[in-house]
């Protein structure tokens, strides 16, 4: 199991452990980088808040994680949704007007 290879989907981790692993490091990576985000700016007047605005961005990274991991988000380029009808022509094929 490579490094790159895992973090840009190519070959996810198939065991339910090492996904529980890292959907936790994605959640704490959440928790603590807004807690550090809102200590920065001075948002965290009343500590409770703070901690459950951490918690809640914590429990939708790990989730969102498990579900990209699983298979259950598709990626964008094979969900089609990367190839729009509005894209922009490629310049091999565009005569200019």
């Amino acid at each position: 199991m490579l490094r790159n290879k895992v973090l840009n989907l190519i070959d996810p981790p198939e065991k339910l452990g090492d996904m529980l692993i890292n959907a936790f490091i994605m959640a704490g990576l959440g928790f603590f980088g807004t807690l550090i985000g809102l200590g920065s700016t001075g948002l965290t007047s009343d500590l409770r808040a703070g901690l459950l605005t951490a918690g809640i961005n914590a429990g939708f990274q790990f989730f969102m994680t498990l579900a990209i991991q699983r298979g259950l988000v598709k990626r964008e380029e094979e969900s089609g949704a990367g190839k729009s009808a509005t894209a922009l022509p490629e310049a091999s094929n565009y005569k200019g007007e």
